[in-house]
């Protein structure tokens, strides 16, 4: 539990694993928790990464898993070098984003994550080459999913009510693909810009939003199977 202006840096390894049965819960330290009560996770240029072998299993390194996070600012990952491993966890009613990734290699798999005023998950203009599968983005009221580099993988995921505005935005982002999902309850369920280019979007259940895909911000190339 952390009190007001207080969180959690790390400088080092993060190694949480809970079990289904037993989650580590990242939470307020107030009698009435609310959103922004704590700094929430930020890891720092001298964290060390989740590394994988060949299969993408999971060796050593930062992880996450089992764990809740509430009512913080959010789990931050803004370093170039660094890797995330988040799985089967709850991030819920943090500040604007759920969580932010700026690095490579991270894996995001079997979340929920939700009730965050802004974005769900935010992957920034430098990072590359991560997965994000198997979660559920919900009431995520801007956007569910924040996609702005290139060579991601964006599949079976379940992106849902954000009506206020968009399930998922690539801005700038090229190269990805994005299959097998299910997006419904938005205004716009795709939205491609600001020069996005050379996606791949295939096997995806776009239904239940006011618009389905949006194409614009001079986007060419993208595949829509």
């Amino acid at each position: 539990k952390f009190n007001k202006s207080t969180g959690l840096n790390i400088d080092g390894e993060l190694i949480a694993i809970g079990a289904l049965d037993a989650i580590i819960k990242f939470t307020s330290n107030q009698l009435s928790p609310k959103v922004n009560d704590w700094q929430g996770i930020k890891f720092t240029d001298n964290a060390k990464g989740a590394i994988f072998d060949g299969n993408g299993n999971y060796l050593s390194g930062s992880i996450i898993k089992y764990a809740t996070i509430e009512y913080g600012s959010s789990l931050s990952a803004q370093v170039s070098t660094f890797s995330l491993f988040l799985s089967n966890s709850i991030v819920r009613n943090n500040n604007e984003i759920g969580v932010v990734l700026e690095g490579t290699n991270s894996k995001v798999l079997n979340n929920t994550i939700s009730g965050h005023s802004a974005y769900g998950i935010v992957i920034g203009l430098y990072s590359s080459n991560n997965e994000i599968s198997g979660n559920t983005f919900v009431n995520n009221p801007q956007q569910g999913i924040n996609l702005q580099s290139h060579d991601n993988t964006i599949s079976n995921n379940t992106i849902t009510g954000n009506y206020h505005d968009k399930a998922l935005v690539l801005d700038r982002a090229y190269s990805n693909t994005i299959s097998n999902n299910t997006i419904s309850k938005s205004q716009v369920g795709i939205e491609f810009d600001n020069n996005s280019h050379d996606n791949t979007v295939t096997g995806n259940s776009i239904r239940d939003n006011n618009s389905g895909i949006e194409i614009g911000g001079n986007s060419p190339n993208n595949q829509v199977l």
